[in-house]
C-alpha cells in the first residue's frame, strides 16, 4: 500500500495546483473568513465571560478555538503544497 509522501508525489502538478487553487478559494471566501471570524469570537466570549471555577467552559473554548486556528493552517498549507493527506495531522498538531 503507497504511503501518504508516495501518494503525494503521485499527483499530476496540474491537480495539485487545482486543490491549492480551491483552498485559496475557501480561504478568501468572505462568507468562511466570516463564519470563523464569529466561531473565534463567540469562544473567546466564553472563554472570557466563564466563571473562576468554570473551568470545563474555558478547557472546551480553549479546544475549540485552537481546532479553528488548526483549520486555518491546513488551509494555508493545502495552498502551498496542494496537499492535505499526511499533512493535516502534523499541521494540526503544530508541527510543519
Amino acid at each position: 500500500m503507497a504511503t501518504d509522501k508516495q501518494k503525494a508525489e503521485a499527483t499530476p502538478p496540474a491537480e495539485i495546483n487545482r486543490r491549492a487553487q480551491q483552498a485559496a478559494a475557501l480561504r478568501d471566501n468572505p462568507m468562511w473568513q466570516e463564519i470563523l471570524d464569529e466561531i473565534e469570537n463567540d469562544l473567546i466570549m466564553a472563554f472570557r465571560m466563564s466563571s473562576f471555577d468554570d473551568t470545563e467552559t474555558r478547557e472546551r473554548s480553549h479546544a475549540m478555538l485552537n481546532a479553528t486556528q488548526s483549520i486555518r493552517r491546513i488551509i494555508q498549507t493545502a495552498i502551498q503544497s496542494g496537499q492535505l493527506r499526511g499533512r493535516a495531522r502534523s499541521v494540526a498538531e503544530g508541527k510543519q
